[in-house]
């Protein structure tokens, strides 16, 4: 009994240390990411020129996969900080985590939409901002977003109803030597970066997610397509923190479980 205690008290303190340093190193990229934001976009700007500027700020920066990891390689799985992404660059999914990292700063709210491709698997990132005129769509890799004739931007709903206007959009860029992203417009890939496909949330990437997916997919069709997805998932210190909380409430459920049972068992073989 002492030492499950112990075992306990430790496992409990270990997580509560973990959380700690996971909350300064949150508390400290967030001071980072609104200096460094400051620089880049004049809040007084509407909020379409200021994701336009941020998107713009990522052309020099490298286009590969960024194999940051926040604070022990256990967490590699969680992708790189926001702060990481600024330093070394990233792909199309963690520059997707950036943007929406500091358009939240500037209460711009945004989310990242994932583009499947015709066989279900899941190939590009890019983001749906809720601006002044709407929704507005960018892709942070390639640098564009899609403005209207009569003013105003397309968000995901008309991508997925006119792919036509992904692929004028491209031309347009093309046609004129562009180059706003730090991948080339020359090699945009129209049959896996579908927007028809897609998705808030990547359901392929564990069979979990997928079996999810099939779930909700039956229960609400078309919907569990554009199921939101919750803000402290592109941040990995707040995904730690919040994980080792689950982690500290089953623990503790589990202790009170046990004491309860060892307490049943003692009434039973020693009865009053």
């Amino acid at each position: 009994m002492i030492r499950q205690r112990r075992l306990f008290v430790t496992i409990l303190v270990l997580l509560l240390g973990l959380q700690t340093l996971s909350l300064a190193y949150y508390l400290r990229e967030q001071r980072a990411l609104v200096a460094y934001v400051g620089n880049l976009a004049d809040p007084r700007l509407p909020p379409s020129e200021q994701v336009k500027a941020l998107v713009l700020s990522l052309r020099d920066k490298s286009g590969d996969g960024n194999d940051g990891y926040f604070l022990l390689p256990f967490f590699r799985f969680l992708r790189p900080t926001p702060w990481q992404i600024i330093e070394n660059g990233g792909d199309c999914g963690d520059r997707s985590r950036l943007v929406i990292a500091l358009l939240r700063l500037r209460n711009i709210r945004a989310s990242k939409w994932a583009l499947y491709n015709t066989e279900g698997e899941s190939k590009h990132a890019v983001v749906e901002a809720h601006v002044e005129s709407g929704n507005m769509v960018v892709d942070p890799l390639f640098g564009i977003w899609f403005p209207k004739l009569q003013g105003g931007y397309y968000g995901i709903r008309e991508l997925r109803q006119d792919p036509s206007i992904l692929t004028h959009r491209i031309e347009e860029l093309r046609a004129k030597g562009l180059r706003p992203g730090a991948a080339r417009l020359e090699f945009y890939e129209f049959n896996d970066y579908i927007y028809s496909n897609a998705r808030t949330i990547n359901w392929n990437k564990s069979f979990i997610l997928k079996s999810a997916y099939w779930v909700l997919d039956g229960i609400l069709g078309g919907r569990a397509d554009e199921i939101g997805r919750p803000v402290f998932v592109e941040e990995p210190p707040l995904m730690v923190i919040y994980g080792a909380a689950a982690l500290e409430l089953a623990l503790i459920f589990a202790w009170f479980i046990l004491a309860r049972r060892r307490k049943q068992v003692a009434a039973r073989l020693h009865p009053s």
